[in-house]
């Protein structure tokens, strides 16, 4: 298996804030961590209390046809349980995000969202939120997410890039425990991997796994310094290699999803010239990035820059690695000319891009038309009758989201037995008269039984309230 195969990606996008506009508080990096506190460990207890509560979990559900392929992603959505429901089935993901504004900006990975129908963010208190995508960024794996809520808890942005040795902390919820702390420190930065051209990692020993990304790295002082991003492994889960997508490229792409004017795309992949590269391709210096490869009918294309370029400036400054020209290039609006200097068969050449419009997130999947009783549809259960009460044949939607899957036997509804539908439909009805919004099922799986929340209500939340039931 290749190199690049064993990289396994839990969490992968670019753009960036326009020269003239201006930054958003929640986008200005917090003061630098002083170095006493950033040199110890123990520091993290103290970081959990103060960060936790900005930590969350982001749960999706999407739809696609059974003879449809798996996804890329598919092996990465831990309890992404399925089922199917006519033509379409039903696929539940959860991964996991933070707040960077008080108003309800989240960030995330863009895979845990990618084709999804709907999407929800559900904070430490357990409370749902539904989610709009602002801005994915493919690249980055970045996801900016919104939901209709204030005075939420919020993590700063370090102001320093990570330091090889530095203590780091990952919050998330790995395997669907949420609210894990895992710390070690970072091992390398930045690291740059096959298949992630033009972003230098942080590659860390702190451990994570399938649930964690999206998920903070923390520095000492509970700033974040990266997201979670990937593991290296060939069998997805941890081994002692992680690495996360740097504070600083999240910031930059975050601010410009945000902003109303179109940021620019040159379409192309780099990674960045070493000093072996230099002398196989002859360049007249070590610094610069090595074009991999260019997007048909891109920018880069248009100006007809190819593979094996070597860029070595931009607009008459220095490129000195595939990370910096990634991050120049993303700063700037759609429509700017770019003058690049570049090495192609031994001689410099000079080229001009005219950068174009950085592609929009892509719309909400299609779903279904949706199942009424919490998303959840009962029948027979195989061989006979369920002793434990109702058969869930198919679950989506609120039912899907909270965990339920196919095969569960739904016993009691706040405490409630239930035996046929229509005690079930009784048992909701008469919490939601008493103006509950969230019900509790006890669920059967196999004979392990446990009580889960589930959503019964989508009504929405006052906009001037503070993140509370609605």
């Amino acid at each position: 298996m290749s190199a690049a195969a064993r990289i396994l990606l839990l969490c992968g996008c670019l753009a960036g804030p326009a020269g003239g506009a201006a930054t958003p508080d929640w986008a200005r990096p917090a003061a630098a961590c002083p170095p006493a506190v950033a040199a110890a460990p123990g520091a993290f207890e103290s970081v959990f209390r103060t960060a936790a509560p900005a930590v969350v979990r982001v749960l999706s559900v999407r739809y696609r046809r059974p003879d449809d392929p798996e996804p890329q992603y598919q092996p990465f959505l831990p309890l992404a349980g399925s089922t199917a429901q006519g033509t379409l089935v039903a696929e539940r993901s959860a991964a996991s995000g933070f707040i960077v504004s008080a108003d309800g900006l989240v960030l995330g990975s863009a895979h845990a969202v990618l084709g999804a129908s709907e999407t929800w963010v559900e904070l430490r208190d357990g409370h749902q939120w539904r989610a709009r995508i602002v801005g994915l960024d493919p690249q980055l794996d970045l996801a900016v997410l919104k939901i209709e809520a204030r005075g939420l808890p919020v993590l700063a942005v370090a102001i320093d890039d990570p330091r090889p040795g530095q203590w780091v902390a990952a919050i998330g919820a790995p395997f669907g425990f949420e609210q894990s702390i895992s710390a070690g420190m970072v091992s390398a930065f930045p690291r740059e991997l096959p298949g992630v051209a033009g972003v230098g990692l942080v590659q860390t020993d702190v451990a994570i796994n399938p649930g964690s990304s999206g998920g903070p790295l923390l520095d000492a002082c509970g700033q974040v310094v990266g997201m979670s991003a990937m593991i290296f492994s060939s069998q997805g889960l941890y081994v002692g290699v992680t690495f996360a997508v740097p504070a600083r490229r999240l910031l930059q792409a975050a601010a410009a999803m945000l902003d109303p004017q179109p940021h620019g795309s040159a379409g192309l992949r780099t990674q960045t010239l070493t000093p072996a590269l230099a002398r196989a391709f002859g360049a007249p210096r070590d610094e610069g990035a090595v074009v991999v490869r260019v997007e048909p009918g891109g920018s880069a294309a248009s100006a007809g820059l190819r593979e094996g370029d070597v860029v070595l400036a931009v607009d008459g400054s220095l490129a000195p690695s595939a990370d910096s020209l990634d991050e120049r290039l993303a700063a700037l609006p759609a429509g700017r000319r770019v003058a690049v200097q570049l090495w192609r068969d031994g001689a410099l050449r000079g080229m001009e891009l005219s950068l174009q419009a950085a592609s929009p997130p892509p719309p909400p999947a299609p779903g279904s038309a949706g199942l009424p009783r919490l998303g959840l549809l009962f029948g027979k259960a195989p061989g006979g009758p369920s002793p434990t009460g109702l058969h869930v044949v198919a679950a989506e939607g609120a039912g899907m989201l909270a965990g339920i899957e196919e095969g569960d036997c739904i016993a009691a509804v706040n405490g409630r037995r239930v035996s046929t539908p229509e005690e079930f439909d009784q048992a909701v009805a008469a919490a939601r008269a008493a103006g509950a919004r969230t019900v509790a099922l006890l669920v059967d799986r196999e004979g392990v039984r446990a009580y889960l929340p589930v959503r019964a209500g989508d009504g929405p939340a006052d906009p001037g309230r503070r993140a509370t039931p609605p």
